[in-house]
């Protein structure tokens, strides 16, 4: 495989510098040169088998010139490193440009995609339980829900499937895909979790309002009391009683024919002149 691959390589350098020289006219010939060194590094890397190498200048090369014989040599270069849905993409669009003068070259690429169809493993996935803004992933990287209508094509190795919700891995499942192996896996994915509940903490009491002592008013006299137990009454009641004998007695003691002792007191015996 190795050797046919190379020469596939070989022959899409053999014509590289016809297809890959600048047009008349090119207004940006340094892109073109960068292109043309990428895609020749690219063959020397395959010549000594470092493949990974040769697939970085491929790719490079075409994409900054996208030529068939870049395309058609990046192809090869992927089958190398275990890229086969890759590959396969690449010759596909290898043989939908139908730009390529060499009809060998078009014969050689029908063949390789034919055999690489063959040997890609296929798994059909089935996700129970999919929330509209799930996420399906293949190997980490997001692929399209409707890759579940069918078998979805997946490089040989191990491969893990994963269904992510709001940022976190909700179910997963791994696979060992061999060679031309078709299997099935299930992904059950389990319901939302329900939202959480918002609690609001009440607001704290507020701080004590601490008012001046009061001084109690004396108590009013009661409405119903009697006047005649009222102290002040019987007080003026005793004053005007006092003065009215006091006046009773300077009266007596003022009275005509009465005249007063020296004393300036009445006496019950006459008073003769001698």
């Amino acid at each position: 495989m190795r050797a046919a691959c190379l020469a596939l390589l070989l022959l899409g350098g053999s014509t590289a510098s016809a297809q890959e020289a600048p047009a008349e006219g090119e207004r940006v010939p340094s892109e073109a040169a960068v292109a043309r060194e990428a895609f020749q590094q690219g063959i020397a890397a395959a010549r000594a088998g470092d493949w990974p190498a040769a697939r970085a200048h491929f790719e490079r090369s075409y994409a900054l010139r996208p030529r068939a014989s870049a395309l058609f040599n990046l192809a090869g270069a992927q089958v190398q490193t275990g890229a086969l849905v890759q590959a396969a993409e690449s010759y596909r669009e290898y043989l939908g440009r139908g730009d390529d003068p060499s009809a060998e070259r078009a014969a050689e690429a029908a063949a390789a995609l034919a055999r690489l169809e063959a040997r890609i493993p296929t798994v059909r996935v089935t996700a129970t339980g999919l929330e509209p803004n799930d996420e399906l992933r293949l190997d980490g990287d997001a692929i399209d829900r409707r890759l579940l209508e069918g078998p979805i094509p997946v490089d040989p190795g191990a491969r893990r499937f994963e269904v992510v919700r709001d940022g976190h891995v909700v179910a997963s499942e791994q696979v060992d895909a061999a060679e031309g192996a078709h299997l099935e896996v299930t992904l059950d994915v389990p319901p939302p979790a329900p939202p959480d509940l918002q609690v609001t903490e009440p607001p704290p009491d507020p701080a004590p309002v601490i008012l001046p002592p009061v001084t109690p008013d004396p108590d009013p006299p009661d409405e119903g009391e009697d006047v005649l137990g009222s102290w002040w009454l019987w007080t003026l009641v005793g004053a005007v009683v006092l003065g009215g004998l006091a006046a009773g007695l300077a009266v007596a003691f003022t009275t005509p024919g009465a005249p007063p002792d020296s004393h300036g007191f009445l006496t019950s015996d006459p008073v003769r002149v001698p």
